[in-house]
């Protein structure tokens, strides 16, 4: 079983991506918006889960998703073990635009990301995505349905 894990807020489109995502595939767990409160959220989920996907907010995404690769803290570095080529793949079938980054962001989804890939060794991805605002009426469906 997977987690989905987005960020708190009323009109966070990672929270609804999340929720959604995890009503048929998995558990959902929303992250305090604070450095301090994230880790403490990621360290007390259950080792049970086998994957970790991360929805994080970036303003200037339109209707599109970035993929994040790797995830830095200090002068440390976490790369996923998850296959975002094949991921990849899954969004591009669902008609969603994509693209792939290896550089890390050092705002707080890049903090996430860092204790989700410590916490699941690895299998762990951080998808960021526009702002609800900044996604069509048919994002979340096409999301859902790269994840069926």
């Amino acid at each position: 079983m997977n987690i989905f894990m987005g960020f708190k807020g009323k009109n966070n489109n990672s929270s609804l991506i999340a929720q959604t995502l995890a009503e048929n595939y998995g558990h959902c767990l929303l992250l305090t918006n604070s450095f301090c409160g994230l880790q403490k959220d990621i360290e007390e989920v259950a080792d049970a889960y086998q994957a970790a996907f991360l929805f994080g907010i970036d303003k200037t995404l339109r209707n599109e998703i970035r993929i994040e690769t790797i995830a830095q803290k200090n002068s440390g570095k976490c790369r996923t073990k998850i296959d975002f080529q094949k991921l990849s793949g899954r969004f591009d079938a669902a008609g969603i635009k994509y693209s792939v980054s290896s550089t890390p962001t050092f705002y707080l989804c890049n903090e996430a990301y860092w204790f989700a890939l410590q916490k699941f060794k690895g299998n762990a991805i951080l998808i960021h995505i526009p702002t609800v605002k900044n996604a069509d009426e048919n994002f979340v469906e096409n999301i859902k349905r790269a994840f069926a």
